[in-house]
């Protein structure tokens, strides 16, 4: 896994593998899932990063995949 901040664009990238991707499947206006033809998941882009996920001291350290995704509220 390979973790990428550009803070110009305030875009963060998780490589998952070194494989191509051929599409990007959109999980929320600010988080794109690049996958394979065939369907596997190859990074993970959150736009306007820095809203979404706390960047200090991020690089070079495990994340969480809760950090990534805002939790859902339960219904009411």
């Amino acid at each position: 896994m390979r973790i990428e901040y550009d803070p110009n664009a305030d875009a963060l990238y998780i490589r998952l593998s070194t494989r191509e991707p051929t599409g990007a499947v959109e999980m929320a206006p600010y988080l794109h899932v690049d996958t394979t033809a065939d369907e596997h998941v190859v990074g993970v882009e959150v736009l306007a990063a820095s809203k979404h996920v706390d960047l200090k001291g991020l690089l070079g350290r495990e994340v969480r995949v809760d950090q990534l995704v805002p939790k859902r509220k339960k219904a009411a």
